[in-house]
């Protein structure tokens, strides 16, 4: 090979990591997770690739995994509703627009009474391991604003490596 081929190479090398670096930096993000509240879709230490919010086709839908700010910190939980959806809590089940969702995950206690209708900009987020998760049943709604991105991928560890399209 001579120089010429040799600089082209490196050149074209180097600007393939600077593009793929600048997809990465500008179009998602990661995250660890840091607690068990979405057991068993996440453990605690899963690593979770994120499209950021304002690259997400469609928007933020029903059910969608996200990763949000709350009080200094970030949370990832499912969205359970979205603007203008009414959410109920009541006798231990699930109402999303009047219709019931049978989930095994979300099995309340007959003690929690929740009925909202959420404004614009705002959802309601719950984790999957109900029973220990600090979500929207205590600190309410989240705002559009909070929501950093939707979570895409498990991708560490290995033998847990997903893709989380439609979750």
């Amino acid at each position: 090979m001579n120089k010429k081929k040799i600089i082209e190479l490196i050149l074209a090398s180097s600007l393939a990591i600077i593009i793929a670096i600048l997809i990465r930096v500008i179009f998602f993000d990661t995250y660890m997770v840091k607690s068990n509240s979405m057991e068993p879709t996440f453990y605690e230490n899963d690593a979770i690739l994120l499209i950021r919010k304002i690259f997400i086709i469609g928007g933020i839908n029903n059910f969608d995994i996200i990763v949000f700010k709350k009080n200094n910190s970030n949370l990832v939980k499912r969205v359970i509703a979205k603007e203008k959806d009414e959410i109920k809590i009541y006798d231990g089940k699930l109402y999303l627009n009047n219709k019931l969702i049978e989930y095994n995950k979300y099995i309340f206690s007959k003690k929690e009474n929740i009925h909202l209708t959420l404004k614009e900009n705002e959802y309601f987020v719950l984790g999957d391991n109900i029973y220990d998760s600090k979500d929207s049943r205590e600190f309410g709604v989240i705002h559009k604003n909070d929501i950093i991105g939707k979570v895409i991928l498990i991708f560490n560890p290995k033998n847990r490596l997903k893709l989380l399209f439609n979750n």
